[in-house]
């Protein structure tokens, strides 16, 4: 069996820009019309509506672009949702070039917020799983415990999630042994959602 986890990032607020005030009216506008597109794109995505999701998510990025024009790290989140639809389309290696993508953006800040990492290794992970390369698997899952078991705020459905992916890419490569030491070690930390997945893995 497979659990897959996919975290749609999605920033609707939208941080103020130093402009002109007619340029400022421009930028308002834009954001209005990017949190209206955004929920949009959001609400098709929660409904199953994958294509139609796919499509406003990139309307939601063009915007965003328009809006950031100077400091691309704000096109992260736009890439990421990107990447999970393609991924949910089964179109495995676009839904990596836009996670790269995200990473990149999300790199352009010194001190970026490390969550943001760690959705996005877990979302890497799963696309590789996927394409059954359970070593690269094994490696973004593991960097996505790393960043989650070091943020200041620890979410420890977080860190039980990502275990389950790494007992579960075990068991497929065969390490039984391992696997079960991992889901033993976890299971208590985990929600009633994933106790099952536990139990049933």
């Amino acid at each position: 069996m497979s659990k897959f986890f996919f975290f749609v990032i999605f920033l609707l607020y939208l941080f103020p820009l130093g402009k002109t005030r007619g340029q400022s009216t421009d930028i308002d506008s834009l954001k209005s019309v990017a949190s209206i597109v955004g929920k949009d794109a959001v609400n098709l995505s929660y409904e199953g509506l994958d294509y139609q999701a796919l499509e406003k998510f990139q309307e939601y990025l063009d915007l965003r672009k328009k809006i950031y024009s100077d400091d691309g790290y704000y096109w992260g989140s736009g890439y990421s949702n990107i990447g999970v639809m393609h991924k949910n389309l089964g179109q495995l290696d676009l839904a990596l070039e836009n996670f790269q993508l995200a990473e990149k953006s999300y790199l352009l800040r010194d001190n970026p917020y490390l969550g943001r990492f760690g959705d996005l290794y877990v979302n890497i992970g799963n696309v590789y799983r996927a394409k059954l390369d359970y070593t690269n698997a094994m490696n973004y899952f593991e960097k996505a415990l790393n960043v989650f078991l070091n943020q200041d705020e620890i979410d420890p459905i977080n860190i039980s999630n990502v275990y389950y992916s790494i007992a579960e890419v075990n068991y497929l490569r065969k390490n039984y042994n391992e696997a079960i030491q991992i889901l033993t070690q976890n299971i208590g930390s985990s929600d009633i959602e994933n106790k099952i997945y536990y139990n049933e893995l």
